[in-house]
């Protein structure tokens, strides 16, 4: 909503407000109106002036339909025991590198790293086929696992797999932090049922699991393996998650 500061000798904080402007669900402007913050001290100031300084990623909460990707490394605790505090770094921001690609290929946005792994949010511009190009994903990032074992083996005498886990949801999506550390985040329910998916891969023995909103708008293309009824931490009941094999040939 545009809001237009009154003329000079008005309250700083009084604007007023176009007739084409809806306030609420149900609210129409009549006439003058003018709209007063509730709060106004310095940390609210400053957090103003902090979080509208860069408009190029600052993003208003906001729900969405999104497809939210984790993935993390298998076997990471004794793979980097044996290394240098240097390589650990160094394999770490290899393999980011090569994850984010994949992951920017296919529409998508590392939102966040986590240790050894990280989250990605597909559709946040365009939501549409958001679950297909997360699947996508998932399936790329094992390619160029694939590509970076080799040299992870020629180097350190050892590679490392991973685990891949998609959900398809509702999530409130906005700039969170304050800079430079401000990111663009994905928070609610979703988001820690993708988690937990991800999670649940160690407990069923598969390397790329997704729940059943996922499996609900992929296509033909794709070949879906076996499905788990689990109970999933922090929900009720159980969940009949999927196994993800593959792209079908031809």
């Amino acid at each position: 909503m545009a809001l237009v500061p009154r003329p000079s000798g008005s309250s700083p904080s009084s604007y007023t407000v176009g007739d084409s402007v809806r306030l609420a669900c149900q609210t129409t402007v009549h006439g003058d109106l003018s709209i007063r913050r509730p709060v106004v001290d310095r940390v609210d100031l400053a957090l103003a002036n902090v979080l509208g300084g860069n408009k190029a990623t600052e993003r208003v909460g906001e729900e969405r339909t999104l497809a939210i990707l984790f993935a993390d490394i298998s076997g990471y605790t004794p793979f980097v025991e044996r290394l240098m505090p240097y390589d650990v770094t160094h394999v770490l921001n290899r393999y980011f590198f090569l994850m984010a690609e994949v992951i920017q290929s296919h529409r998508g946005h590392v939102s966040d790293y986590i240790g050894d792994g990280l989250m990605a949010l597909f559709g946040i511009e365009d939501n549409h086929d958001c679950g297909v190009d997360a699947v996508r994903a998932g399936l790329g990032m094992f390619e160029a696992l694939d590509e970076l074992n080799p040299y992870l083996e020629s180097m350190y005498g050892q590679g490392f797999d991973i685990r891949v886990g998609v959900h398809v949801g509702e999530a409130v999506v906005g700039t969170i932090g304050i800079a430079p550390m401000e990111k663009l985040a994905a928070i609610g329910d979703a988001v820690n049922f993708a988690s937990r998916i991800e999670s649940a891969n160690k407990e069923v023995g598969t390397r790329f699991l997704v729940s059943e909103d996922t499996v609900g708008v992929l296509d033909e293309s794709f070949r879906v393996g076996p499905s788990f009824d689990l109970p999933i931490k922090g929900k009720s009941g159980t969940h009949t998650l999927y196994e993800i094999l593959g792209l079908s040939a031809g």
